[in-house]
Parts: C-alpha cells; sequence; structure tokens
C-alpha cells in the first residue's frame, strides 16, 4: 500500500511576577505556574522547535508538577530545585514507541522567561519557555497518546500496532472534545483528533481521524481517506497548498476490504465490537474548508532528504455513516449540521 512509504518517511523523525526572599537555602525567584515555549535547535537547514509546557509547584527550593515535552513525554511527573535565577529540572517517561526519555533542564530565569538547555537522553536543545496566565497545560496524558495511537493505526493499517500511528500521536498537545451519536444515543465529551497530511516527497494527501472515550473503555470512532490520485478533483484534505481552504467531501465510505482508502468504523475495543460503514450514498466524511490559524508549532530536523511541519488548524466538518444496522453521526445532527474542531495539519518537505 502506498501510505508505507510515506511513513519510512515519517520515522525518519526520531519526533509573571517574580521577587526574591529568604530562606534556609538561600536566595531563589518565585516560579510558580504554567510555563510555555519550545525547545530548539539551529541546524543548516533552519530551525528545528518542539514545543514545551510546564506546571511548576514552588516550595521554597523544591520543585514539582507535571510536564509535557512534544513528541516526547505527557504529563510526567517534575522534580526540581531553585537557587537564585539557577532552575533544574528533571522528568522521565516514555514516548509513544515506548522507549524510555530522560530530560533534565537547566535554565536562568528572568522576570516571566526562562532561558538555557534542555538535555533529551544525550542530545542538547536551547530551551526558550515564558510565564503564562493559565492555570493549566490542558494538554493530553499519555493514556489519550497512546489511545489515539491505537485507533489511527486501526484507521490507516487495520492493525492497532502499526507505527502509523504511533508517529501521528507524537505530535499531539491539546486534544478538544465533542459530543456525538451512536445508533440513536448522544455521547458528549469524548476526545477527537484530526490530522491531515500532505507528503511533497510522495505526492500524496490524506485525512485520518479518531473520536475517543477512554473513560469507560477503549470505545472509539475512526475514518481514513486517502488521495491516490491527485489530478482529480476531488480533495481529501481541506488545504491547498497555498494553504487556502477547499471543500471536502467523501462519499461511500466503506471497509477496509472493500477499499481501504476510504474507510469508517466504531469499535468497543474492550468487547472486539466493531462496525464499518458499508458504501452507501449517505455514508459522508464532509470537510467545509480547514483554516490554518498558526504558523508551524513544531518542526523536525532535516533528516534523509527530509523535514515535517506540523500546524494548528480548524475544521468545520461532520461525519456521518451506517451499516444498516448501526449508525454514527458527528455532532449529532450530522449530516445536517457541522461542528468547528482544532485539528492538525502535517506537512512533509524535502530539505
Amino acid at each position: 500500500m502506498f501510505i508505507k512509504s510515506i511513513f519510512r518517511t515519517f520515522c525518519s523523525f526520531g519526533i509573571a511576577f517574580f521577587f526574591s526572599c529568604g530562606s534556609g537555602n538561600g536566595v531563589y525567584s518565585s516560579i510558580n505556574g504554567v510555563w510555555e515555549g519550545s525547545y530548539q535547535i539551529s541546524t543548516y537547514s533552519g530551525v528545528v522547535k518542539y514545543p514545551v509546557c510546564l506546571e511548576i509547584n514552588q516550595s521554597g527550593n523544591s520543585l514539582s508538577g507535571k510536564g509535557w515535552i512534544g513528541g516526547s513525554l505527557w504529563k510526567e511527573d517534575i522534580s526540581g530545585s531553585i537557587f537564585g535565577n539557577s532552575v533544574d529540572i528533571s522528568l522521565t517517561g516514555y514516548d509513544t514507541f515506548d522507549n524510555p526519555v530522560n530530560i533534565s533542564i537547566n535554565t536562568n530565569v528572568i522576570a516571566n522567561r526562562m532561558t538555557g538547555t534542555l538535555t533529551k537522553n544525550s542530545s542538547n536543545f536551547n530551551l526558550d519557555i515564558r510565564k503564562t496566565s493559565k492555570s493549566s497545560c490542558n494538554w493530553a496524558d499519555k493514556n489519550l497518546v497512546d489511545a489515539f495511537a491505537r485507533n489511527l493505526s486501526r484507521a490507516i493499517a487495520d492493525n492497532p500496532d502499526d507505527i502509523s500511528g504511533k508517529i501521528l500521536s507524537s505530535f499531539i498537545t491539546m486534544v478538544p472534545s465533542i459530543s456525538l451519536k451512536i445508533n440513536g444515543t448522544i455521547y458528549s465529551n469524548w476526545w477527537i483528533g484530526i490530522w491531515e497530511v500532505r507528503d511533497n516527497i510522495h505526492n500524496n494527501e490524506y485525512t485520518v481521524a479518531s473520536i475517543i472515550n477512554i473513560t469507560s473503555g477503549d470505545k472509539g470512532v475512526y475514518w481514513y481517506v486517502n488521495d491516490d490520485n491527485l489530478t482529480d478533483t476531488t480533495y481529501y484534505i481541506g488545504l491547498n497548498t497555498s494553504y487556502n481552504s477547499r471543500l471536502v467531501n467523501i462519499t461511500g465510505l466503506t471497509d477496509f476490504s472493500t477499499n481501504p482508502n476510504k474507510v469508517a468504523a466504531y469499535g468497543d475495543f474492550s468487547t472486539s465490537t466493531i462496525f464499518f460503514s458499508d458504501g452507501g450514498f449517505e455514508d459522508i466524511y464532509h470537510n467545509n474548508g480547514t483554516i490554518l490559524t498558526e504558523t508551524a508549532f513544531l518542526e523536525t530536523e532535516c533528516n534523509a532528504g527530509s523535514k515535517t511541519k506540523v500546524f494548528m488548524t480548524e475544521i468545520p466538518f461532520y461525519l456521518y455513516f451506517d451499516n444498516g444496522s448501526n449508525s454514527v453521526a458527528v455532532p449529532p445532527e450530522a449530516p445536517f449540521a457541522t461542528e468547528t474542531v482544532q485539528a492538525l495539519y502535517v506537512e512533509i518537505n524535502p530539505c
């Protein structure tokens, strides 16, 4: 299947107010709160950057809290210390491939900004983060990231252990929620992730998405639409090559055996219950046109001739499919209404 060459490309990506006060341990700054920014390194192909968010709790010189390191760690425990303006933080965990990741952060804090070094295993990066007014990072935790990895792999390769979902889920930061209707019953606050991918090396475009409930078992909806003919006038992602919006309306969603490039399904994977769309004219993924909301928030290093950029977007969409006995509508009013959600646009470029 052509998609395999795309993921070989992906695999080249590894992926306030301050004051001084006295204490028995000396003078230190106050850095309680949420800090956001990125770690980055300059290469011959440009600046490579990955998002970072830290929720820091301070007690004297001691630091604790939670940390998210883009592409590597999600909601892991922070431990550290601060002396004067010098901050040392460490956190450990596992990436989406279950490889161990050890992070150490050594920075200086001035006003509402910390700059210094982030060491990921044995690699050093420049870190630049700033104090925000947020009460929390509101990023996904590792359990949710892993659930998306399984469902995206089901959508693309009909295999929850395929590497494709692990790669795409590594780009997750915040995850929006949505309501949907399954067999006539409305459910609220399920997590949703939509990825639109343009591979400018292999000249391919596709959308893959999942809606997940992990609070009452491993349940989810997923769909995958892959354009293997870019010369036609049916579009599979809602951005053109100039980043302008365009309409997506994919009909006849089905199962893998009928068409592996137009798949939609619902599954309760804790009980191995699953049903697919049956390819009828009413089985539709519709996108009114993707909106690019900011410049790339994540850029990978040039490796083996490719470099990946990830952008935050907004997608007004609906999904509806059935198989005669079962049905899914997202939002619940679909196909007569759309819902706008934050999504990700992934661009793979030669370098």
